[in-house]
């Protein structure tokens, strides 16, 4: 964290801890990119024992071929908690 907060600003860094409350409180954060403007971005917390350890996250581009964003959201979600039960979370 301390190696981190002094990379960004102090508005950044509010917003940044503000999104990852909500992920930890949702499990889930679903946004739109904020480098490619028709990707939405799917993240969920990885937990260990310790604590939130990483978070895995897949870019999502609707087409009229691709899955449903909501079955998307559930993959996600679903590896993210089979990974945090491997390490111990």
């Amino acid at each position: 964290r301390e190696r981190l907060i002094r990379t960004v600003s102090p508005e950044d860094w509010s917003a940044f801890e503000a999104s990852a409350a909500e992920a930890r409180r949702e499990g889930v954060m679903v946004r739109q990119s904020s480098f490619v403007k028709s990707v939405t971005d799917i993240s969920c917390p990885v937990f260990s024992a310790h604590g939130i350890v990483a978070a895995l996250s897949m870019p999502y581009l609707e087409t009229r071929l691709s899955a449903n964003i909501n079955a998307c959201i559930q993959f996600v979600k679903d590896a993210a908690r089979d990974l945090s039960h491997e390490l111990g979370g």
